[in-house]
This record gives structure tokens, sequence and C-alpha cells, in this order.
């Protein structure tokens, strides 16, 4: 049976370790789009100073940019972004066990 550590370890080992991609709560939209596209993820953390406060994904950026007529370029990551407290996994669970979390 896999675990969360299980998998994080043969991602590592196929793609290597990266440190979380980060914007802060201030920076712009069009600088965290920037910067999910530059590291080809679909969402970033968004840390203020060493806290994380929440988490801005690329499904914020088309519902609450595009449907609300607002531009990357005028609009802060704190306006959009989905807060925090983030949830999160313990790496010794199984698939089924955070499957489980997350469906409810």
């Amino acid at each position: 049976m896999s675990t969360v550590r299980y998998l994080l370890e043969l991602k590592e080992k196929r793609i290597g370790k990266r440190e979380p991609i980060t914007v802060s709560p201030k920076d712009m939209v069009i600088d965290a789009q920037r910067k999910m596209w530059d590291n080809k993820v679909g969402a970033v953390l968004v840390k203020d100073g060493e806290r994380v406060v929440g988490i801005l994904t690329e499904r914020d950026c088309l519902g609450k940019l595009e449907l609300e007529h607002r531009l990357a370029v005028w609009t802060r990551v704190e306006e959009i972004m989905t807060p925090g407290p983030l949830d999160h996994v313990i790496l010794n669970s199984t698939y089924e066990e955070v499957a489980a979390r997350f469906e409810g």
C-alpha cells in the first residue's frame, strides 16, 4: 500500500526535489501567474513572511479574474487567493486515507 511519503520519494527521483513556489499576498496576480507559468505549476503558496496564509490556483485566477472582469495587472494576490489554513496530510497516510479525507 502506497503512502504519501513513498509517492513523494518517487516524484523526487523522477523530477528532483523542488522547494514550493511562493508569492506574497501583496504581489500582483500577473506576477504570480508568471511564476506559475515559468515553473510549470498550477498553484503557488501565499506566504506573509514565514507564515502560509493561503494558496493561489489557476482556478482562482480564472474564476475570480475572468468572471469578475478584473485585470491581473491591477489585482493583488490577497484579493483572489483561497485563504488558509490549508488542509494537510501526514507523510505516512495511505492514498486511500488521503482520498477519503478530501472526499468529505
